[in-house]
């Protein structure tokens, strides 16, 4: 993906674009927020030592993937091509313990994910 001008792209766009844009990043937020409530019972459990520790993984795993699908509906909105490599949102949950600041480097050339990481680790 070339490098984009959001401005220039947010002015060039009818009200119905803009309005799609939003409605996605608003779908982006509300998986987010999910997560966030996810990963507080995931932490409780895994510190009481209770059972369905693999099954909260295992849900933030199936939202990290409704992320990603809305990561690629986000830049269609914009009329670009889906491209994962550009994708932001994927670091934003609290759980996730992947290198931000080398990804934000790297943006554009790929990820770099942690093993131990509980949404995109092994």
């Amino acid at each position: 993906m070339r490098e984009v001008n959001f401005r220039e792209l947010y002015a060039k766009q009818t009200w119905e674009e803009r309005a799609k844009v939003l409605d996605v990043r608003a779908r982006i937020f509300r998986v987010l927020d999910y997560m966030e409530k996810v990963t507080e019972s995931y932490k409780e459990a895994k510190k009481k030592h209770k059972k369905g520790v693999k099954e909260y993984k295992q849900t933030l795993k199936d939202l990290a993937a409704s992320l990603e699908e809305a990561e690629n509906d986000l830049q269609r909105a914009w009329g670009l091509e889906a491209d994962p490599n550009w994708h932001t949102y994927w670091l934003a949950p609290s759980a996730c313990t992947c290198p931000r600041l080398d990804n934000y480097d790297r943006l554009g050339f790929g990820r770099i994910f942690s093993a131990d990481c509980p949404i995109h680790g092994k």
